[in-house]
């Protein structure tokens, strides 16, 4: 059996593994964060890892474990070592990560929990803790984000040391603000002076994270274990591409060196970038869920492969970028570009079925904002029109040559193969009776989630029909017919709006000679 990663471990590591960035275990520890699970181990993890080695010595991490003492029991023996294996289509990178300096389980250790957060030394909490951890408790609440978090604040103010950055790396919008908000809110409700504190002294940096991180397999760490010569049992995998946005914070906060990092971006404002990743990669990955899924394609890279939706997916995409106001030093088709390549990689392999899930909450940020955008630009829309069809006919579940099966609690739909597929949303219900209403009119649907395309005059109206004869087709023929009547053509790509600083740097990776032809007949 492989002997566990650790210190004296390393040498013993075989193959392509890169440990080079393994340092001393005495550096400072200047960061707490909250929850650190698979997501913050790759995402952040990895960042701090990258920083040059003088800083590393000064932004060690201690980890806290908000629930379980998992974490802590498989870095501990491990000297805070692990793994993160970027899962590429040549093949797989490992690199160790030496940023973990002490890991803590909250529920059993608040004290020192709060302890650390209150060191000198520590300018920085961090956390990923689901959206679920920022709800406002009770006064009282004992090893919770809020109630640690302020009682250190507290003891520092104190103290007279300077207040701790309050780093939101969760994926919810303007989570810095977010957060913010649910700290002043928890304690207005027994020490107000704290709170005003609070609001007025402590930084709560906006943010936006990106990197997709797939559920481990069961033989994970075993295949791990034969390729590299060691056991990490903290683990885990990762796409190549990582992404950190983040807001400037005043001079007088101590802060991490982020910036000298790959994949960081330090700005004034983070909102154009969320706005960005929603339409582009959650729209697409929406659009898959969607579209994809009713035209019988059962993993994201499946679509990419395929030559008409893979091409329906770029031109999608495409559209979506010329809907998005310039963002200096960003080319959005770049971008574009970017996520095709990440939704390509067969080592990922993402379901598409969880990428349709509660569409009802998601297809006005995702797909109907870039739709009606285009409207008032006056941009592209085809494949927004195709994509918008898709979804109805999603919905409804209802596929040509094939009878939709009875189920006694799921609401169920057919692909165009003739497979049994959940509408999984809370209003599923009324969304497919909205949709089988009138079939190949989609007006009910919409009305259900609040789109009226007769508020935007001639253009709705054209767009109307447009997604009426694009579900015209998916009903009487296929999804993939509808898909290849506006498969990309290159004198009809959109051309998004890039800022007159960034012309000419960073070209896109497909230009016009090499993007996708359309098949014959298509």
């Amino acid at each position: 059996m492989a002997p566990r990663l650790s210190r004296d471990t390393l040498p013993q590591i075989v193959g392509d593994t890169d440990n080079s960035a393994a340092s001393s275990a005495d550096s400072k520890i200047g960061i707490v964060h909250l929850g650190w699970g698979g997501f913050a181990r790759a995402h952040i993890g990895t960042i701090l890892n990258d920083l040059p080695a003088a800083a590393k010595q000064e932004w060690g991490v201690s980890a806290i474990s908000m629930r379980s003492p998992t974490i802590r029991d498989q870095l501990a023996p491990q000297d805070g070592l692990y793994t993160v294996t970027e899962r590429r289509a040549e093949g797989d990178k490992t690199q160790v990560v030496d940023v973990v300096k002490e890991t803590m389980v909250a529920p059993e250790e608040r004290e020192r929990v709060v302890a650390r957060l209150a060191n000198p030394d520590t300018k920085m909490v961090s956390m990923t803790i689901t959206q679920k951890g920022y709800i406002t408790q009770e006064p009282g609440a004992d090893a919770t984000m809020h109630s640690m978090v302020t009682e250190a604040i507290k003891r520092r103010k104190e103290a007279g040391v300077a207040p701790l950055a309050v780093v939101c790396l969760d994926n919810i919008q303007s989570n810095g603000d977010f957060t913010k908000k649910t700290l002043v809110d928890y304690a207005a409700q027994t020490d107000p002076e704290l709170a005003s504190y609070i609001e007025q002294n402590v930084a709560f940096p906006n943010t936006m994270v990106d990197r997709i991180t797939p559920k481990p397999k069961s033989d994970d760490l075993d295949v791990l274990a034969d390729r590299i010569g060691v056991r990490d049992e903290a683990a885990v995998a990762a796409e190549p591409y990582r992404q950190l946005v983040i807001e400037k914070t005043p001079d007088s906060v101590a802060m991490p060196p982020l910036g000298d990092v790959a994949g960081v971006k330090i700005v004034d404002d983070v909102k154009p970038f969320e706005a960005a990743k929603i339409k582009m990669l959650n729209g697409a990955h929406m659009m898959m869920g969607a579209t994809g899924r009713v035209a019988g394609f059962m993993t994201v890279d499946e679509c990419m492969a395929d030559e008409d939706m893979g091409a329906f997916a770029k031109r999608f995409m495409s559209e979506v970028a010329a809907t998005i106001d310039p963002i200096p030093g960003t080319n959005m088709q770049v971008y574009a570009d970017d996520l095709a390549d990440r939704f390509s990689n067969p080592r990922m392999s993402d379901d598409v079925d969880r990428l349709a899930n509660d569409t009802s909450k998601k297809v006005h940020p995702r797909l109907f904002d870039a739709l009606t955008d285009s409207l008032k630009k006056g941009t592209p829309n085809d494949a927004l029109a195709v994509a918008a069809a898709g979804w109805v006919r999603f919905v409804s579940g209802e596929a040509p040559g094939h009878a939709t099966p009875k189920s006694d609690g799921d609401v169920v739909g057919m692909t165009d193969k003739g497979r049994a597929y959940v509408v999984n949303d809370p209003i599923a219900e009324k969304l497919q009776a909205a949709a089988r209403a009138n079939p190949g009119n989609p007006d009910k649907l919409f009305e259900a989630v609040g789109l009226n395309l007769g508020d935007y005059g001639a253009e709705g109206k054209a767009m109307r029909r447009k997604i009426v004869t694009a579900l015209e087709t998916m009903n009487k023929d296929s999804s993939l017919s509808a898909i290849r009547s506006v498969t990309m053509r290159l004198d009809q790509l959109p051309v998004p709006v890039v800022p007159e600083a960034d012309r000419g740097v960073d070209a896109p990776k497909a230009g016009p000679d090499n993007r996708p032809q359309p098949r014959p007949g298509s």
